[in-house]
This record gives structure tokens, sequence and C-alpha cells, in this order.
């Protein structure tokens, strides 16, 4: 219907679960902090699909084909176990100080997944994310101080890219995208990655940056 789905930006401690929105036209879900988010399903919006306040929990939500971004968080969130695929923007933009975790983003115009600083992103599969405008990653680290450990990247235009610093990336499956692991900024750490079958190149890294091994 028209406007937002469900609009309480001014509700605290709120929970939606078991929703099924389509096709509103300004987005689907927008909640206050501290909200609490199970097992909804927002397809199709005019607008972004989901976005929360502070220290909110999104888990089980499925995002498909929102105009904007797929699921948009503020400080210290928590998603995990959701589906975003084929949105117009990122598939989830966690803000700082956030957890996710076995998430699946797929197909985002943008990216997969973009992590704040102090994040924690773990165990999430991204594939063919940032193709069909030839840019954008399956994870994009723009913070610094995060934690990227034991996810799956394939078919991105980048597999893992890193614009700040002191971020630690760590065994990391990374296999057929154009760029591997792109590190555009200094003192990260990486070690353990699984990388390879680029169609560019597996590894574009600057020299302020701490390597362990490189598996290729």
């Amino acid at each position: 219907w028209g406007s937002y789905g469900i609009h309480g930006t001014n509700a605290c401690d709120s929970e939606v679960s078991r929703m099924k929105l389509f096709e509103n036209s300004n987005g689907g879900i927008l909640l206050g902090p501290r909200a609490t988010m199970k097992e909804c399903n927002v397809d199709m919006s005019h607008g972004l699909g989901i976005k929360v306040g502070d220290a909110s929990r999104i888990t089980g939500c499925r995002l498909f084909g929102n105009m904007g971004t797929g699921i948009q968080t503020s400080f210290g969130a928590k998603i995990q176990s959701c589906l975003t695929v084929e949105n117009m923007g990122d598939g989830i933009y966690a803000g700082d100080f956030a957890t996710v975790k076995e998430c699946q983003a797929g197909g985002n115009h943008s990216n997969g997944i973009v992590a704040g600083h102090s994040c924690l992103v773990f165990e999430n599969t991204c594939s063919m994310n940032g193709i069909t405008n030839n840019s954008g990653a399956g994870i994009l680290v723009g913070g610094s101080a995060n934690r990227i450990e034991k996810n799956n990247l394939s078919g991105n235009y980048c597999g893992i890219q890193l614009t700040n610093g002191a971020n630690r990336v760590e065994n990391n499956h990374v296999m057929g995208n154009v760029y591997g692991i792109q590190d555009d900024g200094q003192g990260n750490s990486l070690f353990r990655n699984s990388v390879g079958n680029s169609s560019t190149s597996n590894y574009v890294v600057t020299s302020e940056s701490i390597y362990g091994e490189l598996i290729k």
C-alpha cells in the first residue's frame, strides 16, 4: 500500500514478527531504538526494506528486490540468519559496533554487507554483489577495528574491500570474484584467507598492512 508498511521510528523497545510486506511505495519497516524483528519478509518496496535504531536485533528476515538497501541498522545491532537478494542498494548496511552473522547476501546492486567500525562479520555467504554496475563488494569494510572471519565470497565484483585500517581479515574463502581482496587502508591484518580464480586480480594491497600466509 502507500507510504511505508510499518513506520515506527518514534517507538522504542518494539517487536515485530512474521510480517509480510510487498510493494510499499516509500519503504518497508522503520523502527526506533532497541527494536526486535523476527522472520519478516519485505519484498519490492520502492525504498529501503528494513531500517532500525540503536541496539536492535534482526533475525531470520528476507529482503528481496527493494529499490534501496535491504537492511540498514544503527549503533550496536545484531543481524543474524537474514537473506538479502537483488536489492538496488546494499544487502546489509550495518552501523558501528554491529554483529552480522550467518546471513546470505546475493545479487545486490551495490555491496552485499557493509561494516562500519568495531563490527564482527562472521560466517556469511555473499555472491554476485556489485556485478550489475561493476562496483561493489561482497563485504565492504568502511571503518576500523573490525573482524571479518570465516565468510564465503564468490562471484562478486570484489570479494572483500577495505577502505580503512586496523581491521583483521581471517579464514575467509574468496573465490571467483573479479577482484579477490582489495586493501586500500593502512595497518590491516590478513591471515589464512583462501583467495583464487579472480578474473582480474586475487590481491590488490598496500604495503602498509600486515599479511600472514597468502593462500592462492
